[in-house]
């Protein structure tokens, strides 16, 4: 990832419900505080970027937020579909997504759909999410469903016999967070 960086400023993970999108987010800004101990990073969902910006504009402490939200190596944000029907919202994140990418930063989102199925985003938005790397997470193969299964009964110190992950991994087939509960 932080290689991708010195190439492109946006990285956009879309799938399903589940799949470990918000877990990959969080995992970008673990790595690159590990790596990188001097950089500044923010993860945030995107309606604690919306509530953040109201609360500015009321509180008349916009400069603040856009400080805050425009001075770092690395602003991830999570669910970014909610801004969708937010046009004012919509606006000030392009006007942080702009300032970011003329500085070389790097943007990473999270969504539940790709940018173009995303109903009443701003097509500006849309064109600059798509100008980066689009990756949609696909549910887990049978194999890594049994793994994640595996590894999440040994996190657990729990003992389960091949037949019932097999069964598991088997059967629930959509959801890595349904998948662990079951294991």
């Amino acid at each position: 990832m932080l290689q991708i960086s010195k190439v492109l400023s946006i990285v956009v993970y879309h799938g399903g419900y589940g799949l470990g999108k918000t877990h990959l987010l969080q995992g970008i800004c673990n790595e690159l505080r590990s790596s990188r101990p001097t950089a500044t990073w923010l993860y945030l969902s995107a309606e604690d970027f919306a509530n953040q910006f109201v609360l500015a504009l009321k509180s008349r402490k916009l400069d603040a937020f856009r400080y805050r939200m425009r001075q770092t190596d690395l602003l991830a944000i999570d669910d970014i579909h909610f801004l969708a029907s937010k046009p004012s919202t919509q606006e000030e994140f392009l006007y942080t997504f702009n300032t970011l990418d003329l500085k070389g930063r790097q943007v990473v989102l999270a969504s539940d759909a790709h940018p173009r199925e995303i109903a009443q985003l701003s097509e500006k938005l849309v064109n600059r999410f798509v100008s980066g790397m689009v990756v949609r997470i696909e549910p887990p193969d049978f194999q890594t469903r049994c793994e994640i299964c595996r590894r999440y009964a040994a996190t657990l110190n729990k003992s389960v016999p091949e037949e019932v992950i097999s069964y598991i991994a088997d059967n629930l087939k959509s959801s890595i967070r349904e998948l662990q509960g079951d294991c």
